[in-house]
C-alpha cells in the first residue's frame, strides 16, 4: 500500500499495480479501477474493508511531520498490514527518529534523501534491514553516521529524563 505517496505508485509498471493500492486525499486520483483509494488521514480506518490486513508492506510519506499526524498514519499502517505485521517504509525528518521507533518500530537508514530547499534533513525509515539504504548519498554534504549518532544520543538523553 502506498499511503500519501502517489508519485511512487505511478512509477510502478501497469502490470505491477494489480496487487497495490495508493491511498491519497486527491479525489481526482480516487478511481478504484486504477487501484486508487480516497484517504483522509483524519479518519485513519475509514477505508474499504477489503483493504484491512491485506498488505505485506506500506510506504508512507505524510504531508506533515507532527506526532499527531504520524499517530494517525501509524494507525492506518497497522490496519492495512497483515495480522502478523509487515514491512514499513516511511520518510520524515531525522528529529522524528525516537517517535518513529515508538509508533512504527522503524529506524532511520544511512542513505539520506536529497530534498533541496527544505530546512530539515529527511531520512528513510524501515522496520527491516535494507542493504540498498545502507550506502551514503553523495548529494548530502553531512556525514550520515554522525547525524544518526546525534539522533541516537538525543533519544538516549530523552529516555533517561
Amino acid at each position: 500500500a502506498f499511503v500519501s505517496t502517489p508519485s511512487l505508485f505511478f512509477t510502478l509498471q501497469q502490470n505491477e499495480r494489480g496487487s497495490s493500492r495508493v491511498l491519497d486525499c486527491d479525489r481526482a486520483l480516487a478511481t478504484p479501477e486504477e487501484g486508487l483509494v480516497y484517504y483522509d488521514f483524519n479518519e485513519p480506518e475509514n477505508l474499504p474493508q477489503d483493504l484491512k490486513g491485506a498488505f505485506h508492506s506500506v510506504v508512507i510519506d505524510p504531508p506533515f511531520i507532527t506526532r499527531d499526524v504520524w499517530e494517525k498514519y501509524a494507525q492506518t499502517a497497522r490496519w492495512l498490514l497483515r495480522p502478523k505485521g509487515g514491512l514499513v517504509i516511511a520518510t520524515t525528518v531525522t528529529e522524528n527518529a525516537p517517535m518513529m521507533q515508538d509508533l512504527l518500530g522503524v529506524h532511520p537508514n544511512r542513505f539520506l534523501p536529497s530534498i533541496p530547499h527544505l530546512p530539515y534533513q529527511y531520512a528513510i525509515y524501515t522496520n527491516f534491514h535494507a542493504p540498498e539504504l545502507a550506502g551514503v548519498n553523495t548529494e548530502i554534504p553531512m556525514d550520515p553516521d554522525e547525524l544518526l549518532a546525534q539522533i541516537q544520543t538525543g533519544a538516549s538523553k530523552a529516555e533517561t529524563r
